[in-house]
């Protein structure tokens, strides 16, 4: 049995060698009119600052809410129950409230801060899927003419395949790779939420309850996350 976090990082991947026909199905989802940003269930961002690079994830399941974060290769994750109960996972033991910072981290250029970023696409239905549509610094609503404080030239794309949107973006500062920012990620939503796996091992997971540390998983055995689950109630 692999570990949770070996556990995601297998599938992701795999989702991205059948992309083309999981991009099919998707185009024959009806993207709902009320649909918003904010109702996003998964999103990833990559971001890359001068030789820096950090990943995020946070993924909403029926019965618990996954998040992860990287920074320049040192990755941490949370996984956080219905019942209370959150599991971290990283080097120096991670606690929950490290985690506080994840919607920054995951934000997407359209939807940031609870602020709508482009008025030509407010919502994920506005773009016609399959369509590539490129955006620079003068859609996003904070931009003025004449703006002293808006110097960077902003480059990017963002497409929706059904109830999947993608986007890429460069932030350009200066002339110099330094002062060069990337971002690419993606916005998912899904009606009917997964169920996140019982059978996953959390063997070196530390168990909280809200933010108090309550033990960590002995890594001598193999445990699934219900058998963690069954021993924390007795």
């Amino acid at each position: 049995m692999r570990k949770l976090g070996d556990v995601l990082a297998y599938v992701l991947p795999c989702l991205c060698l059948f992309s083309s026909p999981i991009i099919l199905h998707a185009e024959e989802v009806k993207c709902p009119k009320t649909l918003a940003w904010k109702d996003a269930t998964h999103l990833q961002r990559t971001s890359y600052n001068g030789n820096l690079a950090a990943k995020a994830e946070w993924k909403l399941y029926s019965n618990a809410t996954y998040s992860m974060l990287e920074v320049d290769g040192s990755m941490s994750q949370l996984l956080q129950l219905s019942n209370g109960l959150n599991l971290t996972f990283g080097k120096q033991r991670p606690s929950p409230v490290d985690f506080a910072s994840i919607a920054n981290a995951v934000a997407t250029p359209m939807w940031d801060a609870g602020v709508i970023n482009f008025l030509h696409f407010p919502t994920p239905c506005a773009l016609k899927s399959g369509e590539s549509q490129p955006f620079n610094e003068r859609d996003f609503i904070y931009w003025k003419a004449g703006d002293t404080r808006a110097q960077g030239q902003i480059f990017g794309s963002v497409k929706r395949q059904g109830l999947i949107v993608t986007y890429a973006m460069e932030v350009k500062r200066g002339k110099s790779d330094d002062q060069l920012d990337s971002l690419f990620g993606t916005w998912e939503f899904q009606a009917k939420l997964e169920v996140f796996p019982e059978n996953a091992d959390v063997q070196g997971w530390h168990v909280f309850r809200g933010n108090d540390y309550l033990k960590t998983v002995p890594t001598t055995n193999r445990i699934t996350l219900r058998e963690l689950l069954l021993q924390m109630q007795n």
